[in-house]
C-alpha cells in the first residue's frame, strides 16, 4: 500500500468507528427507553391484575382469582427482570418483601375459597404494597381496595357449567 493510501485508510477508519459508536449509543438508549416502557406496561398490568382481584374473591370465581394471582406474581418476575431498580431504589428486594410477606396467606386464601380469609388476605397483600411503596419514597402512590368493578365489560362471577 502506498503512503498516500494509508491516511485514506486511517480517516475511513475514523468515520467507521465514530459511525458504529453512534450507532451503539442510539441502539443502547433505545433499549432502555424499551426496558422503560415494558416496566411502565407490566405496572399498569399489575394494578389491573391487583384491582381485579377482590371482584373475583367476592363473586367466588375462585379460578378467575388464581389466575389474576398468578398474572401479578408474573407481573412482579418482569418488573424484577426489567426495572430491578427505579431511581437509585432497588426494587427486587421490596418485591421480595412482599412475596415472603403477604403472597403466601393470599395463595392460601385462594385455596380456600372462603370469602372473609380471602378479604383479610387482600387488605394484608396491600399493606404490604404499601409499606414497599413507603421504603421505595413512593409514600404518594395508595392502594386501596376498589370501589368498583374495574371493568365493565367483564363479568366476574363464575362460568355457569
Amino acid at each position: 500500500m502506498s503512503s498516500r493510501g494509508v491516511p485514506s485508510l486511517v480517516a475511513l477508519t475514523t468515520v467507521l468507528t465514530v459511525a458504529m459508536t453512534r450507532r451503539c449509543t442510539r441502539m443502547r438508549r433505545a433499549a432502555r427507553r424499551s426496558r422503560r416502557a415494558r416496566a411502565r406496561v407490566r405496572a399498569r398490568s399489575c394494578r389491573c391484575s391487583k384491582s381485579a382481584i377482590p371482584s373475583c374473591g367476592s363473586a367466588g370465581n375462585w379460578l378467575l382469582a388464581e389466575y389474576q394471582f398468578d398474572e401479578l406474581k408474573e407481573d412482579f418476575d418482569d418488573v424484577r427482570t426489567l426495572f430491578p431498580s427505579h431511581d437509585g431504589v432497588h426494587l427486587t428486594p421490596l418485591l421480595g418483601v412482599i412475596e415472603q410477606a403477604a403472597m403466601p396467606d393470599f395463595a392460601k386464601a385462594i385455596e380456600a375459597k372462603g370469602a372473609a380469609k380471602f378479604a383479610a388476605a387482600f387488605d394484608a397483600l396491600t399493606a404490604a404494597c404499601n409499606g414497599r411503596h413507603q421504603s421505595a419514597e413512593h409514600g404518594f402512590t395508595v392502594i386501596q381496595r376498589p370501589t368498583r368493578l374495574p371493568y365493565s365489560d367483564q363479568s366476574f362471577a363464575p362460568a355457569p357449567h
